[in-house]
């Protein structure tokens, strides 16, 4: 679980990302607000656009107050090694509106936390090296023949053809 305490490590340094992202926002509202005001010197109706800048200013502050608490508490479960998923899970989805570290740390979490990649590839014959966290892993397998023969064999099942004559979708009794 070394890529976990990696993973919440990474959280913590995202909330402390987001705090002054929410520090920022504060300092230089007024500097944020003049500079949006010198753009509205033409515009019909500038009081209901400074308003909808305010509102926007004050969304972004929310937004990452709450991304910063759950990023704490994300990292603070993967520290823990708990196995709870909740925090991560949504620390990752509000991660994802927040640029490329945000979206790449969102997606490699919901992944991790998930364990799509190992449900995936579980079971398979095959070995294939696969770069995790901590370095490569030589256990992850291929799907074998005999597992896409099968695919195939479902897929041609289930997607209804016009062979023989019948109807689309009807199978004979010798096939079921």
């Amino acid at each position: 679980m070394r890529a976990h305490k990696t993973l919440g490590t990474l959280w913590i340094l995202f909330g402390l990302l987001q705090v002054c992202g929410a520090v920022l926002i504060v300092l230089y509202s007024g500097t944020l607000t003049l500079m949006w005001g010198s753009l509205l010197t033409r515009v019909p109706n500038p009081f209901f656009l400074m308003s909808l800048f305010h509102l926007f200013l004050i969304g972004a502050w929310i937004v990452a107050i709450v991304s910063a608490f759950f990023s704490f508490s994300a990292g603070w479960v993967l520290l823990q090694g708990n196995g709870a998923r909740t925090f991560p899970l949504i620390a990752a989805v509000l991660a994802l509106i927040d640029g490329p570290f945000g979206i790449a740390l969102g997606v490699f979490t919901i992944v991790m936390v998930q364990g799509l990649v190992n449900h995936f590839l579980d079971g398979a014959e095959g070995a294939m090296p696969f770069i995790t966290a901590v370095g490569v892993d030589m256990t992850c397998k291929l799907p074998s023949a005999t597992m896409r023969q099968d695919r195939q064999e479902i897929t041609r099942r289930i997607i209804p053809s016009k062979k023989n004559g019948r109807p689309c979708g009807k199978a004979s009794r010798e096939e079921t």
